[in-house]
């Protein structure tokens, strides 16, 4: 059963490999901490409000 778990886990993990697609960030406790928390924003990227919201801005030229 060991031996059949994980060789299904490394097909995934070579699907996803082939496939070239980063999958989303899951938001955790530890993502605080994590050196790569600018780069991965998971708390951006869990909330489709706070995404539309960023997307938005980047777009937006401030006052001044």
């Amino acid at each position: 059963a060991l031996r059949r778990t994980t060789e299904e886990a490394a097909g995934r993990l070579h699907a996803l490999l082939a496939s070239a697609v980063t999958p989303p960030p899951v938001l955790h406790p530890k993502c605080k901490a994590c050196s790569l928390y600018p780069l991965c924003m998971p708390e951006l990227v869990s909330s489709p409000e706070a995404y539309r919201r960023a997307a938005l801005a980047l777009f937006t030229v401030a006052p001044g």
